[in-house]
């Protein structure tokens, strides 16, 4: 599998908790696969996939609107290809306007409205990814794109990205034009937007193997171990947080822990040091270890709690 594979397959496990969100990533789909195919009078609506989680996903989130709907199955060569139609109907034009998408003779007019909330964006984006992205990280450097033909879809995106400082440039070739990133850093910070964790480890991973290419094998082995223990103790820190926000919720941690919380959340590849440094003003090594440990011997008390058979309010 590739990595781009792997990175799409982390984005379609992520749940969405909130409504205007799968609007979001609904509209994503609907620019970036959907296409009108006229029948005399009236029209169809298809979305066109080409693996089946996806329209898993996108079945899913079409279900609170009630359109009627025909899953399409047909196998070009070896591989499969699944589509959504969707006949004219008054409840399709409701879900039009529920998505901000006016449909004009031959293209999607989207309202900045429906990516106007921060975690809109990045559902919006993630979408984006999923249907239309790839990316590349190998010997020849770092490439992010998100492909197609819908100039509404690429100007959505170019915004939403331009609001967080990390605007994309344009190619328009012979093929579909697209929007890429060849920062490593930008695709960084683009991975942590979407909320991807094990594909953001794996790229940081195949950076430092990258750059310590052609050292000697002792260094290699010591930075590598050193990374894998970061990993692991933040994979155990953002374990502990997330039974904290499911047992009493993080709102009722002293500011401290929830700030330090926060920011490992958002920041789960960094070292104590570095995650130290996001703050301002800056935090030192222990004064993060020690918060984080603080939120660890909660959670374990909290634990404990339970195996007794107390109930924690």
């Amino acid at each position: 599998m590739s990595f781009s594979s792997e990175l799409k397959e982390e984005l379609l496990t992520i749940g969405l908790k909130k409504h205007c969100c799968c609007k979001a990533e609904l509209a994503a789909f609907f620019l970036s696969t959907g296409f009108v195919s006229p029948k005399s009078d009236n029209f169809s609506l298809s979305l066109k996939f080409t693996s089946l989680s996806p329209l898993r996903r996108t079945l899913r989130f079409l279900k609170p609107f009630s359109v009627q709907y025909e899953v399409l199955i047909w196998e070009n060569g070896k591989k499969k290809h699944f589509e959504v139609v969707i006949p004219s109907q008054l409840k399709l034009w409701q879900l039009f306007n529920e998505l901000g998408l006016e449909l004009k003779k031959s293209f999607w007019e989207l309202s900045p409205r429906i990516y106007k909330r921060e975690c809109c964006k990045r559902s919006f984006l993630r979408a984006s990814f999923i249907s239309s992205g790839s990316i590349s990280v190998g010997s020849k450097g770092y490439h992010l794109e998100i492909r197609s033909e819908s100039e509404e879809f690429l100007g959505a995106i170019d915004k939403i990205c331009a609001d967080w400082g990390i605007k994309p440039k344009f190619y328009r070739g012979s093929k579909k034009p697209f929007l890429y990133w060849k920062d490593f850093g930008i695709i960084e910070e683009i991975l942590i937007k979407m909320g991807v964790r094990k594909a953001l480890f794996k790229m940081e991973n195949m950076k430092i193997l990258r750059s310590l290419r052609g050292g000697v094998n002792r260094e290699v082995n010591c930075l590598t171990a050193n990374l894998s223990r970061t990993i692991s103790a933040s994979q155990k820190q953002i374990s502990d947080i997330d039974f904290l926000e499911r047992e009493i919720g993080l709102e009722s941690l002293p500011f401290a822990l929830r700030e330090i919380a926060e920011a490992r959340r958002l920041y789960p590849h960094l070292s104590l040091i570095d995650l130290g440094k996001v703050f301002k003003p800056p935090l030192s090594k222990s004064a993060v270890y020690h918060r984080l440990r603080r939120i660890a011997n909660l959670a374990q008390k909290i634990k404990n709690k339970r195996k007794e058979g107390v109930k924690c309010l």
